[in-house]
Formats: structure tokens, C-alpha cells, sequence
């Protein structure tokens, strides 16, 4: 079984750092970004297989990250995570490919 290469995209320092652990745990190798723009960065020079997202980041927000995954890596899975979702963006973010 090949090791699964995941991004982690969160404000949130503790939610990164726990996502992370937990990954680990589950022996995928993780990155992480604490910005849009950080993201952005991380993915241009590097392939994942999955990405974790947060909506609501410093910068460029996890909609942007979002068209560009979509646009630039279609085969990577992306999994939104966010506190403050609504119904409307929850079909946006689908609609992208979440």
C-alpha cells in the first residue's frame, strides 16, 4: 500500500497540528499550510492525493484554493472543513468538486 501525501489547510494552528497526528497516525505523509496563499505555494511545487481545506483563511480563502485544486489537479481529493458553513457555499464548494 503506497503512502497517501495529504495537505492540510487551516487557520487554525491546533486543528492543523491535530489533523496532522491523527494523519500520521494513519501513515499518510502530511503537509501543512496556514494561509490560501501558503497553499497555493505548497501545491504548485508539490502533488497530494488529498487536501484538507478550510474555508475562511488569511488571504486568498478555501473557494480560491478550491478552483485551483480543481483547475491545476483534478485528481487530488479535496475535503472542506470549515465552522461557519451555510447551505450556499456547502453547493458552491460541491459544485467545484469538494
Amino acid at each position: 500500500m503506497s503512502t497517501v501525501s495529504t495537505l492540510v489547510v487551516d487557520d487554525d494552528r491546533t486543528l492543523r497540528e491535530g489533523c496532522r497526528e491523527v494523519l500520521q497516525r494513519l501513515g499518510h505523509r502530511v503537509a501543512e499550510a496556514e494561509s490560501g496563499d501558503g497553499a497555493l505555494e505548497r501545491l504548485a511545487r508539490e502533488a497530494f492525493d488529498l487536501v484538507l481545506l478550510d474555508l475562511r483563511l488569511p488571504g486568498r480563502g478555501g473557494m480560491e484554493v478550491l478552483a485551483w485544486i480543481r483547475a491545476h489537479a483534478p485528481s487530488t481529493a479535496v475535503v472542506v472543513i470549515t465552522g461557519f458553513a451555510t447551505v450556499d457555499l456547502a453547493v458552491e464548494a460541491m459544485r467545484l468538486g469538494a
